[in-house]
């Protein structure tokens, strides 16, 4: 939320915490701009990388790509935790 005017939300078996050990993390990310649309791929994208370089993480980001299908996906793995965000999805 520190770079975008937006709410993260978990969705799938995490937040029904019917989660197996090797799923995923579901997350979608809900604005009122819909002129995110169609730039919040990219940018996303554009910091996790960012992070992915970063020697000092946090956290660590691998594998960050973008699917571009029609709904765009940024898949990524953190902490060798698989991560789908979404923008504007449920499901």
């Amino acid at each position: 939320q520190r770079c975008f005017d937006c709410q993260v939300f978990t969705f799938g078996s995490v937040p029904l915490k019917t989660y197996l050990p090797d799923g995923d993390i579901d997350l979608t990310v809900f604005s009122k701009y819909q002129n995110l649309r169609d730039s919040w791929a990219n940018d996303v994208q554009a910091i996790l990388q960012d992070e992915e370089r970063r020697q000092d993480a946090e956290f660590c980001v691998k594998e960050v790509q973008c699917i571009r299908a029609e709904v765009k996906v940024v898949k990524c793995l953190v902490e060798n935790i698989v991560v789908d965000i979404s923008f504007n999805q449920l499901g």
